[in-house]
């Protein structure tokens, strides 16, 4: 597929071009009465954006670039001094990419790993629900599925961020530069619009359509398919998994079908995640819940298949539970996460409240209990706050244990990157300190409080703390 190419002597936008249409529409507004100081980048800054574009533009297929209609409207609103407006545009030309990729999967594929809750499922059939899904929820997707790496999740998640509160999208104060814009222009072409689908993907994407099929698959195709799995990625191993989950228990999958899964099931359930094992087994117990009968069975048949029935949660809060923790996490990474996390965080602990945290998702539970508890590092939902703490403080000594070998999780350890998230984390050290009997913990704890806040980014290359995290997981490991 060629590439458009740009002619970079063509580009004849230079100082004297901006200045004159600034000072054009400046003495309008100006005339009529009008604000016009903090409205407009400074003309210095919008050339910066415009002796750059042309490089990253040049990554995108000459197929595509004459659709991409928010592009245009993102270099109009840069040559109009308007920044705020310019990166809302590049935002929408990035969603609206994405969903053109995710397009390209098989689209029950991708919600069967996307939504967890089989109530939220039931609402997403075609292509045509995609637009359903909000940002946050279609890029957590995108990392599931193996679309984007981790860096590129949370590369897009900033400007997401920046979008929402530094954007057109809401009244604000904050300024963007050239440098910001033409950096943010570079992730969105080079990580969604200008990016090629991989050929494990492909490979997934034609396996899945293979499976679909009303025809057996013959045995040598099984075998070369169940080798391919070991050189597939964790994350893609998962979310096939929770694909093959979402076609059995389909009610309108045919059973030549389900035959061709059960061909490949112990294949790919050998290199799938204890999580992704339990997150199936709550799937089970959240059709359960919901009466879906017909489902639950072929689930049950599922997990029998792979002798799974041990995951399968011994009492089904624990299936009313996870949806609720996912939910949570997708409020918090999305926008107005103050408004919508106290509601959700209200309803776990009405749940938990009556009955211990289901050991089956303890380690779960406290993961995600934590990442919200630490803020998104800009602010914090204070409402939802009381309602953290009281879980946090509601932990049994084991799972108190968990919180604290969670320093190094990839989650959590990202969080501490702000100083805002640290000074959280130590509450936290404060709520589960007196749950904490062993001397190696109790040592553990101590260090990381006295640790600078301004140095965390570094803490786990600092030896001392470490060593003591090491000796504290091998101590836990004994218990």
């Amino acid at each position: 597929m060629e590439n458009l190419v740009i002619n970079n002597n063509e580009n004849n936008i230079n100082l004297i071009n901006i200045e004159e249409t600034f000072n054009i529409i400046k003495e309008t507004l100006d005339n009529v009465g009008l604000p016009s100081s903090k409205i407009f980048a400074e003309p210095k800054e919008r050339l910066r954006v415009f002796k750059n574009f042309d490089v990253f533009l040049e990554n995108i297929p000459s197929d595509k670039i004459g659709s991409s209609f928010y592009i245009s409207k993102f270099l109009a609103a840069v040559f109009a001094g308007l920044f705020d407006a310019a990166l809302n545009y590049l935002w929408d030309e990035t969603i609206k990419s994405l969903r053109n990729k995710v397009a390209q999967y098989d689209i029950a594929y991708f919600y069967d790993v996307v939504l967890s809750d089989s109530n939220k499922r039931k609402d997403f059939k075609d292509i045509s629900d995609i637009e359903k899904l909000s940002d946050g929820d279609l890029l957590l997707g995108a990392l599931k599925i193996d679309l984007i790496d981790e860096v590129c999740y949370q590369e897009l998640k900033h400007i997401s961020y920046m979008r929402n509160w530094a954007s057109a999208a809401h009244p604000n104060e904050q300024e963007l530069t050239g440098v910001k814009l033409v950096n943010y222009l570079e992730i969105c072409v080079k990580s969604i619009i200008a990016l090629p689908i991989d050929s494990t993907a492909i490979e997934i994407q034609t396996l899945l359509r293979n499976i679909r099929q009303d025809y057996s698959l013959d045995r040598e195709r099984i075998q070369h398919i169940a080798l391919s799995f070991s050189k597939f990625k964790p994350s893609q191993i998962n979310a096939l998994c929770q694909g093959f989950f979402g076609i059995y228990t389909d009610i309108n999958t045919s059973q030549i079908s389900r035959d061709n899964i059960n061909e490949l099931l112990e294949s790919l359930w050998e290199f799938t995640t204890e999580e992704t094992r339990i997150k199936i087994g709550m799937k089970y117990g959240n059709l359960s819940i919901n009466g879906e009968n017909e489902k639950s069975q072929l689930a049950d048949a599922f997990l029998r298949k792979v002798d799974g029935l041990k995951y399968i949660p011994d009492d089904l809060k624990s299936a009313k539970l996870l949806p609720l923790l996912e939910d949570l996490i997708n409020a918090h990474e999305n926008v107005n996460n103050f408004y919508t996390e106290p509601s959700i965080a209200k309803e776990i602990i009405t749940l938990i409240k009556s009955t211990k945290i289901p050991s089956a998702i303890a380690t779960d539970f406290v993961i995600k209990i934590l990442y919200v508890y630490l803020t998104n590092g800009n602010g914090e939902a204070w409402n939802a706050n009381s309602y953290y703490e009281e879980m946090l403080s509601s932990l049994s000594e084991s799972q108190a244990i968990i919180g604290l070998t969670l320093l190094d999780n990839k989650d959590i350890a990202r969080k501490l990157l702000r100083e805002n998230c640290v000074r959280k984390f130590k509450y936290f050290l404060n709520i589960i300190s007196p749950k904490i009997t062993n001397p190696i913990g109790k040592d553990l704890i101590e260090a990381l409080k006295k640790f600078p806040n301004n140095q965390y980014y570094n803490i786990l290359l600092d030896k001392t703390i470490k060593l003591k995290l090491e000796s504290f997981k091998r101590a836990y490991a004994t218990v």
